[in-house]
Parts: C-alpha cells; structure tokens; sequence
C-alpha cells in the first residue's frame, strides 16, 4: 500500500499468486523423461493446488529448473510450449493458448460504449512463417517444422497481410512434439499482436484478463478480442474506468462497407 497527499491518493498493489505459499523459493530440480502435463502435476502437487486447464501431450526427455521459483518455472515452460499459466486462489491454471478466446463475449462494445479506443494492424516485425530446428541426441537426427502464418481476413483482399519475412530459429528440442510446440509459440509471439490496441470506457467488472468482447461497427477492426490486461481506477472526478489492452481473435464483418471489401484492397 501507498499514500501520498496532495491530492490525497492510495494505490494498492498485489501479486497475483500471493505471498501466504512457497511459491517464490528458488529451487535447482532436474525432470527426465516425462510430459509437460506431468511436470506441472508435480509442481501443483508441492504447492498444493488443482490443476485446471488443457495441457498438451507433449513428451520431454528433460528439463532443468535452474535455481528458478516454480512460478518462474512454470512461466519459462508455458512460454516455450505455447501455453498460458497463472496461478488463482487454490488453482494452477495451465492452459495450451489455443483454448484461450474459446469463452463467450462478456461485452459487446462500440464506438458509442467506450470513452477512447486506439486499435492498430501492423506489418512491421510479424512473420509470414516460422521454422525451427532441433537436435535428438539420442537419435542423432535433426528434428524440424515450418508453420506458416493464418490469414486473420479471410473474407477481404488486402494489399498487404503480413510481413514477407521467414523466422528461422534453432533450438533444443528431443522429440516432434516439442518442435512443434515451439513453433506454435514463436509463430504467436511475433504475430499476435498485430491487430491490437486499448479501449477506456466506463468501469466494468467483468472485463478481466482471460475474458473476451465483441466490438462491433469497426470496419476491419470488427470483431472477437482477448482482453490482455486490465486496469480498473476509481477517481473522484472521472468515477470508475476500465482500461483494457486487447488482441484480435477473429475478424466478424458486421457493417456494409467491410462486407463490400471482399472484392477490394482494404489495408488501414
């Protein structure tokens, strides 16, 4: 907690997972020939918590914890295999992203709902496909895949999507499932984000991270978003605000103009 006067504030911070468990000793461990499903098993089970969300069968030969906090941990290995992890209340939520986005709307917004909105598509610094390549050991053979980029549009013509550039990666990686993993996650890191952007509008509590919305009458920019982040404010001049940083879905054509684009070049 934090107070300061003039004007009179107090700003609260917190930690997501507490401070009541272990969950930030740092800890050297070692995992040999296992799944990912099964180290994060064992992890929830030291910490005590349920372990909720869809995890994928993905075999690993082993993996260190290098003197990391299992909240660390467990960040790096969702990271690399293209899932999500927090930790909420007694729960350890470990999810592959695809699941993510999947839950209904819990607000359909537009440009009349929001106090200010800041929507971008950019090009600059997102791949048109991903390759990556590993090394087996054991086998003694190199394990690799190539996954190139969704067209997020599909319905209008555009001048230009993506970038023209190819992310090579090389890496670690023992068996198929791993490679694949891997890229999966860097083909979502480097394009994701490319059509986001924040929304301000009057305070919501149901907008929190993990949730989605619609927003509608937007043109290119309609469509279903996750929400990233949130900020909730409360202030005695402006009253209570959402802040939300979101990323696009899916893009749901909802207006005449944008349906009339199927036949058209439409980059914003």
């Amino acid at each position: 907690m934090e107070y300061a006067a003039r004007p009179s504030t107090i700003t609260l911070r917190a930690l997501s997972s507490g401070i009541s468990k272990n969950y930030r000793t740092l800890k050297p461990k070692a995992y040999e020939n296992t799944t990912l499903a099964q180290i994060v098993a064992q992890v929830a089970g030291h910490l005590k918590l349920k372990v909720v969300g869809t995890i994928k069968p993905i075999p690993i030969k082993r993996v260190t914890q290098y003197q990391e906090r299992d909240v660390e941990f467990l960040s790096r290995l969702a990271r690399e295999y293209h899932h999500s992890f927090k930790i909420v209340g007694e729960q350890l939520v470990f999810t592959h992203k695809d699941e993510l986005g999947q839950s209904n709307p819990v607000a359909v917004l537009d440009e009349q709902d929001v106090i200010s909105l800041r929507l971008r598509d950019r090009i600059k610094d997102t791949a048109k496909a991903v390759e990556i390549k590993g090394f087996d050991a054991n086998g003694k053979q190199v394990i690799k895949q190539r996954k190139n980029a969704s067209k997020r549009r599909q319905s209008i013509q555009q001048s230009a999507e993506a970038s023209g550039d190819t992310l090579r990666i090389v890496t670690r990686g023992e068996t198929q499932e791993q490679i694949d993993a891997r890229t999966d996650a860097a083909l979502a890191e480097q394009n994701d984000d490319q059509q986001a952007g924040n929304i301000t509008l009057w305070g919501n509590p149901k907008l929190v991270a993990g949730n989605t919305i619609l927003l509608r009458n937007l043109g290119v920019f309609s469509g279903k978003y996750l929400i990233k982040s949130t900020r909730h404010s409360l202030n005695r001049f402006s009253g209570y605000q959402t802040e939300i940083e979101v990323r696009m879905l899916e893009f749901i054509p909802d207006d005449l103009i944008t349906l009339g684009m199927e036949a058209t070049y439409a980059n914003p």
